[in-house]
């Protein structure tokens, strides 16, 4: 387990993915803490990495809007974090308003989710296949979550979406941190031997001829070594693979 002092940190901050509502069967709101402090020895892009992220606390649950307010404002006072962020595409003004009404003039930032789930979260996962983002402690319902979650599942995700919150405001991701992301892909597709890159693209393939059904997809494509595939679903360029 990495073990790190806050003043190792550079930066921390608290993310919120509020809730719309507080019932029984309503979504959680997704309240991590999340730091960015110094490369350690799992990093993948070691020379020129920009720094890792660390999460520290996960106390997502279901609560009425008052009371995340208050957890937000604690967890800030006891890591001594430079801002809270919140999700506000449901929320709205509302959200801000809570936090500010536990307590006036704290540092808080809003952001709105303009791109689908699964984009978002890609370059998180891409943190963690980097060795750049590490769980100070245990945190097992979001490791559940960040293992287990697919789009169009039945996994809840607001832990996720917090955590995801809070690497885009360290810039862990976004700007830099997609520089960073662009170059170590480039760099991985470039050392895997071409026959051990089509062999995985023709076993791709032949996964996906064995479909009798898939959804429409407006397709993204991306190249990785000689096969270019679709971001969202498991479609495949197939003259890419000769």
């Amino acid at each position: 387990m990495i073990e790190i002092a806050r003043t190792d940190l550079r930066r921390i901050v608290v993310a919120i993915d509020p809730a719309v509502t507080t019932g029984e069967d309503s979504d959680e709101t997704g309240l991590v803490v999340v730091g960015r402090g110094p490369c350690q020895d799992t990093c993948k892009i070691t020379n020129i990495c920009p720094g890792h992220g660390y999460v520290l606390a996960d106390e997502s649950g279901r609560y009425p809007p008052h009371e995340w307010a208050q957890k937000a404002v604690r967890l800030f006072d006891k890591w001594g974090a430079d801002r809270i962020v919140a999700e506000v595409n449901n929320g709205g003004d509302m959200v801000g308003e809570t936090i500010h009404a536990s307590r006036a003039g704290i540092s808080y930032e809003t952001v709105r989710a303009s791109r689908g789930k699964y984009t978002r979260a890609e370059p998180a996962s891409a943190l963690y296949e980097q060795g750049r983002v590490h769980h100070v402690g245990a945190f097992p319902t979001l490791e559940d979550q960040l293992t287990n979650w697919v789009p169009d599942g039945d996994f809840m995700d607001d832990r996720l979406d917090a955590l995801v919150w809070g690497l885009t405001a360290l810039k862990l991701i976004g700007g830099q941190g997609n520089a960073f992301l662009t170059f170590w892909r480039k760099a991985t597709a470039a050392d895997e031997p071409p026959a051990k890159q089509k062999r995985v693209a023709g076993e791709r393939l032949s996964q996906i001829k064995a479909k009798v059904a898939m959804k429409q997809c407006k397709h993204r494509w991306r190249t990785v070594g000689s096969m270019t595939y679709c971001v969202f679903c498991p479609a495949v360029k197939e003259q890419e693979l000769v």
